[in-house]
């Protein structure tokens, strides 16, 4: 990193998310962890354009995606995204609500692949140092 880019990181909002209990979880011996696991899948076009007329089954729109992590403590997958906005507190419902469609689309990347539902999914936004099972 250059100094520029390193005096952007907030260490401290770093080493809270280490001390809390799903950090615990997600660095125990026996987590399968996923680090910016890569995904590609085909969803409903009208998922994003409510006006996009699809022709058939196999009109889809590819979307490509890095998930930050997914994780299995042995109760099934977990995904976990970390967000970096510069919010407070009284924000942080509101921001669920714009990510929860990125998250769907998560999940249904995992279950393409993993053949399984999703069991948790996890924002954890670092301003504010708030975790929200979505």
């Amino acid at each position: 990193l250059t100094t520029e880019q390193s005096e952007q990181i907030d260490l401290d909002s770093i080493v809270w998310f280490f001390q809390t209990p799903l950090a615990q979880r997600l660095r125990a011996e026996n987590t399968r962890v996923l680090r910016e696991w890569p995904f590609v899948i085909g969803v409903d076009p009208s998922r994003y354009d409510p006006a996009a007329i699809k022709i058939d089954d196999q009109d889809v729109l590819l979307v490509r995606g890095i998930l930050d992590g997914l994780f299995d403590a042995g109760d099934g997958w977990e995904i976990l995204d970390y967000k970096t906005d510069q919010i407070g507190p009284a924000d942080v419902a509101q921001r669920v609500e714009e990510y929860r469609g990125q998250l769907g689309i998560y999940s249904a990347a995992v279950k393409s692949v993993w053949r399984t539902d999703v069991k948790k999914r996890w924002l954890v936004f670092l301003s504010p140092r708030k975790i929200v099972d979505v």
